[in-house]
């Protein structure tokens, strides 16, 4: 999390009461429309429920009912909700999206050096 904020903090907003207990946000959690407004269209990284590990959950769906791009951790139920060649398919967006990020990281490297 710190070497997202570090490379991408123009691009990226983190929620969530427990994350402002480690990191200086100046929003916590966001209900209502407001949030739907921030999934919608947006890449939302989501590490899981506290309360369980079951990749349906509330705030998972709520991030696909309003258009986000859900990446969430692999959970106990993921093999039984998702299909393994969705599994495969999923987990070789991801690398190319790391890879994307990777080269993105570089060319904000290179241009700071120019």
């Amino acid at each position: 999390m710190e070497e997202i904020l570090k490379n991408y903090n123009n691009k990226f907003d983190l929620y969530g009461d427990d994350w402002s207990k480690i990191f200086d946000l100046s929003h916590s959690n966001i209900e209502g429309n407001k949030i739907k407004k921030i999934y919608n269209g947006n890449l939302c990284i989501d590490f899981g429920s506290k309360c369980g590990s079951l990749t349906l959950y509330p705030r998972s769906i709520e991030i696909i009912e309003n258009g986000g791009l859900l990446l969430q951790l692999k959970q106990i139920d993921s093999n039984e909700v998702l299909d393994n060649t969705l599994i495969d398919l999923l987990l070789t967006i991801l690398n190319h999206l790391i890879i994307i990020l990777r080269g993105c990281s570089m060319m904000k490297i290179s241009i700071k050096n120019k």
